[in-house]
């Protein structure tokens, strides 16, 4: 299937629920000065095209100009190297990433542009699957995370968030659930009962405090412990 191909335009798009598209030339391809927007939270795939190439966005060319503010972008491997860059940009073209969702099915190339040229991937959000943009090995200068902006880690995926004074970020990470992360100690009979809740790997919203929100599951086995332990 042909992608979407903005040749010398100017256009807003907003992402349809599934789009997928051959990635030899990208399944979103902005050229020749064009400036595209990407807007939604639709789901972009680029599968693997005769010459072993998978861009699910691609733009090139001096003062072509893309902008992603959502979706989510995968795309296919044959298992070689070549043509696997999942946002790419070169002959001087700019990527500006400000969210979205992105799981290359080569991580190491989740965004790259095309060296000695001045394409550049500017990166003020959006989560990575297994890369984190701002300590990459595609090319000195290429992805710039701003002073303004940060990564944090959470299990498999990089985040990237604007600085806060708190240093939070704003975002809310997954939950996950540890099986045995709600315990008791000590007894009601030496006043010393506690009751103690492992939340690691709880969610956790960052915006100046830190604030832990349980799922029901570890909620439910506080109560019924801490009721255990009176």
């Amino acid at each position: 299937k042909k992608g979407m191909v903005f040749d010398n335009k100017t256009a807003e798009v907003t992402l349809p629920e599934n789009f997928e598209a051959d990635g030899d030339d990208g399944a979103i391809l902005a050229t020749n000065g064009a400036n595209v927007t990407l807007n939604g939270e639709g789901k972009v795939h680029a599968t693997l095209g005769q010459t072993n190439y998978s861009m699910a966005v691609w733009a090139t060319g001096e003062g072509t100009k893309v902008v992603i503010n959502g979706g989510e972008y995968t795309n296919e491997t044959d298992g070689t190297e070549r043509g696997t860059d999942l946002i790419y940009a070169s002959g001087n073209a700019i990527i500006e990433i400000n969210g979205g969702t992105f799981k290359a099915a080569k991580t190491e190339w989740t965004l790259n542009c095309r060296d000695n040229t001045q394409s550049r991937i500017i990166v003020r959000g959006g989560k990575y699957y297994n890369f984190d943009p701002s300590n990459n090995t595609v090319g000195e200068g290429e992805i710039v995370v701003p002073e303004t902006h940060k990564v944090i880690k959470a299990g498999d995926w990089y985040y990237v968030v604007k600085k806060t004074s708190g240093g939070g970020g704003g975002i809310t990470l997954p939950p996950t659930t540890p099986t045995d992360n709600v315990t008791n100690s000590g007894s009601a009979a030496a006043d010393n009962a506690t009751t103690s809740a492992d939340l690691s790997n709880t969610t956790s919203t960052f915006n100046g405090t830190t604030t832990a929100t349980v799922d029901k599951t570890t909620a439910d086995k506080i109560v019924d412990k801490a009721v255990a332990n009176k």
